[in-house]
């Protein structure tokens, strides 16, 4: 019986690839590439079967765009390899307890809105004045239900892009041979945190 293997198919120079197995490859990307509207080649291929290629979906279930196919935002068959070698799927989860606290009700008050210079927040000039440019737009809606919604939406998209921003910083740095625990000292977190951050995971 012909071996299985577990095969990334794609156009060189995209991040978005097909993540598939079969045991006749020659056959199933000609199969594909006749279904397609661009050229398409084997980016990297892994002996293996069901197992691994469900192991490989479910571990890059956030960058799945439709059936088999994964848009990452940076190198696909680095990262898939990485994962085949690493098997972060079998490290054992940590799960964090919740301790219970009493917390006195104290009545919220209003604080006055303060810029981040007010702050002492030191930032990137071109930083500095994309903030105050939000700050300058929400002040300007009049409506204050809607300044409240258009601020929490603005800062939703913040933290989706600064997530982004993060995973990639992480992916990078775990790239480049480092192993989590040496990430995780770079970013000043736990090396089981800096594996969180790559997954965008909370």
């Amino acid at each position: 019986m012909p071996e299985e293997v577990v095969y990334v198919l794609g156009t060189p120079g995209s991040n978005t690839v097909k993540i598939g197995r079969t045991t006749n490859l020659t056959k199933r990307v000609a199969d594909i590439q006749r279904m397609s509207p661009v050229p398409l080649d084997i980016l990297w291929t892994h002996p293996g079967g069901h197992e691994l290629e469900t192991r490989l979906h479910r571990h890059f279930a956030h960058f799945r765009s439709h059936g088999e196919w994964f848009t990452f935002r940076v190198n696909a068959v680095r990262l898939i390899r990485w994962a085949v070698e690493d098997e972060p799927w079998n490290r054992p989860k940590v799960k964090l307890k919740k301790v219970a606290t009493k917390r006195k009700r104290v009545k919220p008050v209003p604080a006055p809105r303060a810029s981040t210079a007010e702050l002492n927040i030191e930032l990137n000039p071109a930083l500095e004045k994309c903030f105050s440019d939000i700050d300058r737009a929400l002040s300007e809606i009049t409506d204050p239900i809607e300044r409240y919604r258009e601020a929490e939406r603005t800062a939703a998209s913040l933290k989706q892009a600064f997530r982004r921003i993060n995973q990639e910083t992480a992916l990078k740095l775990k790239g480049e041979g480092r192993s989590w625990r040496e990430v995780g000292e770079i970013l000043g977190v736990t090396g089981a945190r800096a594996e969180q951050i790559s997954r965008c995971a909370r």
